[in-house]
């Protein structure tokens, strides 16, 4: 049998040509699908591996590889009509790639078809078939695809099947992998005084807002998006590179109150422009301009607009002219992301909102730009919480269904620890604009601090697939990966991260995790070390490495990095040399030290309180950690120790475990302790259950069963702490939650080396 050409189950697959033909229809296969299906039936019932298939689809790695290779299958199935859920052709293996099932059998010369000339035919997207189109539409005729009129009408009932079900406005059960993916590409400044390029950013966000409101078409998020703006590159290599089917480019030029905005949308594939159109109007009109746009692409890519589409481009429109541009300028300052530039961001959202109060896009932007202020201007959270919280419920009043909106307010719950009434919100935000990456990425910090890493992955990668060139994206992903136990995929998404942004700390931060969920200590603090070479007064990397070093027993050294930390640096930073003090003397050292530093009196708030009281628990100063415990409690909320947050477990940390401990050793309420350390083992079970494998939480569950005197449970548990890369074995020689278990077989780090 001719290996160009195969047969199976009616089928007809020719290679060279890339035709496949059933029951006298033939039509052509896109590249990938193609590629695919070669590999899978070189191995017919053999398990060929997601790894396998993106080497060959993507040799060079120039796009987001799950992404990519998800759409390029479900188009070989949605052309061979397969069912991923009851397969014929092509079975997936979940988490390990897929396997051909059909019986090949020996070909036989495929059917003629009478060769008819071309007509029009609307384009349907990411089917994996390739169709004609009017030859009026294209600079070449529609012959030079090698399509006759037989197979462009299949395409088409299948086109139609899929996109425009009777009775359904835009609602077409349509895999989201399948949608066209569309990029628009910053604005142009075509003013002859160029001084127009903050309006050209933000009316391009905002151009990209309102397309991301029609429900079945994906827009690649701002930041993304944003990378290409001056860059003199083909928009063939920018769709490549974004996995976008279509780009939406332009300029603009402003003269008095006039606006000329020009447009054009390109076809990726082809490079061909689809559509394109200049509009002059009054600068007051801007909104019938974005309006037209978005209708126009719609009707390009023959797509239909949902009920309620009209309604959420509504919601976007203040009452003054005047608090749009101003609002526009916030956007494009707020995307930079510096402090300067974050502080000017609120500047012009203030200014757009008091020259509209009831504009809720103007309201929503400033209290983003407020949070930002968290992380790039320090701004305390206290503070933060008073301005933004009455802002963000003025606008969910005025637009109840304004998805920036209610993702601002989900952001600002988590923020302060109200995760369980961040989700609704967060979920609620997703359902009316899928297209916000921001969203999807805050509702994954939602289930990673619920402890459910699966449900966080899933909006990780979500996120990850809008906005592809956003590294940090790429790192949360990578972070739940580990936590899954899934290092050879968590290995590929910060190798992403790290290449997208070379020079940001959180690239090589997070690929550390990787190794030590290995055991591999070594490996994680060399590259704690390139970490810090890009940000060396970084304090929480300095804390990382002292944590390593301990594991290696090498406390010299870890004395030696515990110097560069200055002496006015936080509470919780200087208490880092606890854990020295503890590695090196055990419990009465650490009680001298305690005394030495007057850590009592540097001990002022409810968090910090709760660490001193694990730390005088440590050295075995029961008295004074009751005491400590006692007042933490008059200042933390009552619900303060039975918080649960999925980052505790790569912390290996939890108020629960602190709590219960010193009330189950001493004369505090054992009957509460014990209700206590159920509902954290329930916490635990959680996780566990939605794929969690981090060895912190078999540490915590160690710690919680060893408090209640379960030794073999809690033997067991820390085994498979063990198994699963833990390796701080010095803690079961001088910690009390450790103290005396035993791991059989097991090996120190030192003696490993």
């Amino acid at each position: 049998m001719d290996r160009r050409e195969i047969r199976f189950d009616g089928w007809l697959v020719n290679f060279d040509s890339g035709e496949i033909s059933k029951g006298g229809n033939t039509h052509r296969l896109q590249d990938q699908p193609l590629q695919i299906l070669d590999e899978l039936v070189k191995r017919p019932g053999e398990v060929v591996t997601r790894e396998q298939l993106i080497a060959r689809l993507w040799p060079t790695g120039v796009v987001e590889y799950d992404t990519g290779l998800n759409s390029a299958m479900r188009k070989l199935r949605i052309a061979l009509g397969d069912d991923a859920d009851t397969p014929r052709y092509i079975e997936t293996l979940p988490r390990k790639g897929y396997r051909f099932v059909a019986t090949l059998e020996d070909a036989q010369p495929p059917v003629a078809i009478p060769s008819l000339p071309s007509e029009y035919v609307p384009t349907p997207f990411e089917t994996g078939i390739v169709i004609g189109r009017r030859s009026s539409d294209r600079r070449e005729p529609a012959k030079r695809l090698g399509l006759g009129l037989g197979s462009v009408l299949l395409a088409l009932v299948l086109a139609v099947i899929a996109w425009r079900q009777p009775g359904t406005l835009f609602e077409a059960s349509v895999p989201e992998e399948d949608l066209p993916t569309i990029v628009v590409l910053p604005l142009v400044d075509m003013s002859l005084e160029q001084n127009e390029q903050s309006l050209c950013d933000g009316l391009s966000e905002e151009l990209s807002n309102w397309l991301a409101h029609i429900p079945t078409l994906r827009v690649v998020a701002r930041t993304s998006a944003f990378k290409f703006k001056g860059k003199n590159i083909d928009v063939r290599e920018i769709a490549k590179q974004l996995n976008a089917t279509h780009v939406l480019e332009g300029s603009l030029r402003r003269s008095g109150d006039q606006l000329r905005i020009t447009v054009q949308l390109i076809e990726a594939a082809t490079g061909l422009h689809i559509w394109s159109r200049s509009f002059d109007q009054p600068t007051g009109d801007i909104f019938r301009i974005e309006d037209q746009v978005a209708r126009s692409v719609a009707e390009a890519l023959h797509l239909r607009l949902a009920e309620g589409t009209a309604e959420s481009w509504a919601q976007r429109q203040p009452a003054r002219m005047e608090a749009y541009e101003l609002y526009l300028l916030g956007r494009a300052r707020q995307r930079k992301r510096t402090a300067d530039d974050n502080l000017k961001s609120i500047e012009y959202f203030r200014r757009a909102v008091a020259a509209d109060p009831q504009y809720a896009l103007a309201l929503t932007g400033l209290s983003e730009s407020l949070m930002n202020g968290l992380s790039l201007n320090h701004t305390p959270l206290e503070d933060v919480v008073i301005e933004v919280e009455p802002l963000i419920n003025r606008a969910l009043a005025l637009s109840p269904n304004l998805a920036d909106a209610l993702g601002a307010k989900g952001w600002l719950l988590t923020e302060t620890y109200k995760v369980d009434e961040a989700l609704p919100l967060l979920q609620r935000a997703v359902a009316a604009n899928p297209n916000l990456a921001q969203s999807h990425r805050f509702l994954g910090n939602v289930y990673d601090r619920r402890g459910e890493p699966d449900l966080a992955l899933k909006h990780y990668s979500i996120s990850a697939s809008l906005d592809p060139l956003d590294f940090i994206a790429h790192v949360f992903r990578c972070m739940e990966l580990i936590d899954m136990g899934e290092l050879r995929e968590a290995t590929d998404a910060c190798n992403r991260a790290r290449e997208l942004d070379p020079a940001n700390l959180w690239g090589p931060l997070a690929t550390s995790w990787i190794p030590r969920a290995q055991g591999n200590t070594v490996e994680a603090l060399r590259w704690i070390d390139e970490a810090r070479k890009l940000a060396p007064k970084d304090i929480s990397l300095v804390e990382q490495r002292i944590g390593l070093l301990l594991t290696l027993g090498r406390t010299a050294d870890a004395r030696a990095t515990m110097r560069e930390v200055p002496e006015n640096e936080s509470f919780f930073t200087r208490s880092r040399e606890a854990g020295i003090v503890f590695a090196e003397g055990g419990n009465e050292a650490l009680r001298a030290w305690i005394a030495q530093v007057d850590l009592v009196k540097r001990a002022t708030t409810g968090a910090e309180l709760a660490e001193l009281a694990r730390l005088q628990y440590l050295a075995n100063d029961m008295e004074a950690a009751h005491a400590t415990l006692a007042h933490a409690e008059r200042i933390l909320p009552a619900t303060a120790f039975d918080l649960f947050d999925g980052t505790q477990i790569r912390h290996e940390y939890s108020a629960s475990i602190i709590h219960a401990g010193i009330a189950l050793r001493g004369n505090g309420d054992h009957a509460k302790a014990l209700k206590l350390l159920e509902k954290f083992d329930a916490l635990l079970d959680r996780y566990e259950q939605h794929g969690g494998k981090h060895f912190g939480v078999f540490v915590l569950r160690a710690e919680s069963l060893a408090i209640r005197k379960k030794r073999k449970e809690a033997e067991a548990a820390l085994a498979k702490a063990w198994k699963h890369g833990w390796r701080d074995t010095w803690r079961m020689r001088r910690d009390p939650y450790l103290m005396g278990i035993t791991i059989p077989d097991e090996k120190r780090p030192e003696e490993k080396k």
